[in-house]
């Protein structure tokens, strides 16, 4: 994820977010293993972040909450 920059990493991170809440509206078992995926990348791209040191605590906390 380094060759990302930081304001692209950010829309990625809204991107998995977004893609993850719609299919999971779907109630549809053939997308677990596509949420699940994503739901990995997702914490690739929050751990780049953090990485950078930047201030990532509204996108984490963000996905906390989705995950519960």
């Amino acid at each position: 994820m380094e060759e990302f920059e930081t304001d692209n990493l950010l829309r990625l991170l809204q991107t998995y977010e977004t893609a993850i809440a719609e299919l999971q509206k779907e109630h549809d078992p053939a997308f677990t293993d596509l949420i699940a995926r994503y739901t990995k990348r997702q914490a690739e791209v929050l751990a780049a972040l953090a990485d950078r040191n930047i201030t990532a605590t509204v996108a984490i906390r963000s996905f906390a909450s989705q995950s519960s």
